[in-house]
C-alpha cells in the first residue's frame, strides 16, 4: 500500500513539474518566472553578498560580529550567574 501511494506522489510531482516547464513557453509565464527569479536574487542573495563585502571592507578583511545577541545566547543566563 505504501509503495502504491509513493508511486502516485512521484508521478504527480513529475507531471506537475513537466506542466510548469511547458507553461514557460508562453510569454506571460516566462516573464513571470524571470521576475520571480530576479526578486529572489535581489531579496536574498544580492543583499547577503553586499552586506558581507561591506563588513569585510570596514573591518580590514577580518570577520566582525556586528550583533551582540550571539554572545548573549552563548553566555549563562542572568539568574544562573547571581549568587544564592
Amino acid at each position: 500500500m505504501f509503495s502504491a501511494s509513493l508511486y502516485i506522489i512521484v508521478c504527480s510531482f513529475r507531471n506537475r513539474a513537466r506542466v510548469r516547464l511547458q507553461r514557460l513557453r508562453q510569454p506571460r509565464y516566462f516573464v513571470g518566472a524571470i521576475a520571480g527569479a530576479a526578486y529572489l536574487y535581489f531579496s536574498f542573495f544580492a543583499r547577503f553578498r553586499a552586506s558581507r563585502s561591506s563588513v569585510a571592507r570596514r573591518s580590514g578583511g577580518r570577520p566582525v560580529c556586528r550583533r551582540p545577541w550571539p554572545r548573549r545566547w552563548l553566555s549563562r543566563p542572568r539568574w544562573a550567574a547571581s549568587p544564592s
